[in-house]
């Protein structure tokens, strides 16, 4: 082989692993963004219809109180695959701090325990970057 032939040959292997290692694949990390857009209250609780707030914001539910009435706070996030988590909580009760008219338990889900008559608002919240939410009151009389 001719010295020429052989510096050419270096010259293209050089040139391909410069060409390879610019232009060639490269690992990109993705990390796939699917927020919250809304959340679905179940129709009925405890028998009774959840409706539309007339001020527009959130919904309500009346329920006949009982001693020991603790209600299931159900929902169903949209889209149903959201890598994001849905946070509840109460953001306003009739009661006072020292004899309140429900309180919120976490086990696998979360549950209302209505301890005394009143009116409990809770809000539905994702807790992605997006912050959606709803806002549930619901009327123990």
């Amino acid at each position: 082989m001719k010295k020429a032939t052989i510096i050419v040959i270096a010259a293209i292997y050089v040139a391909s692993i410069v060409i390879v290692g610019v232009f060639g694949l490269k690992a990109l990390i993705y990390n796939e963004s699917n927020p919250i857009t809304d959340i679905i209250l179940p129709e009925q609780i405890e028998g009774s219809n959840i409706e539309p707030n007339t001020n527009g914001k959130g919904y309500y539910v009346l329920i006949r109180y009982r001693e020991d009435l603790l209600i299931p706070i159900e929902y169903i996030p949209v889209p149903a695959d959201s890598p994001s988590t849905i946070e509840v909580t109460i953001t306003y009760q009739t009661g006072t701090e020292d004899e309140p008219t429900a309180e919120l338990q976490h086990e696998v889900g979360y549950y209302l325990k209505f301890l005394q008559k009143g009116t409990v608002t809770i809000s539905i919240q994702s807790t992605d970057n997006k912050k959606f939410s709803k806002q549930l009151d619901i009327t123990a009389y």
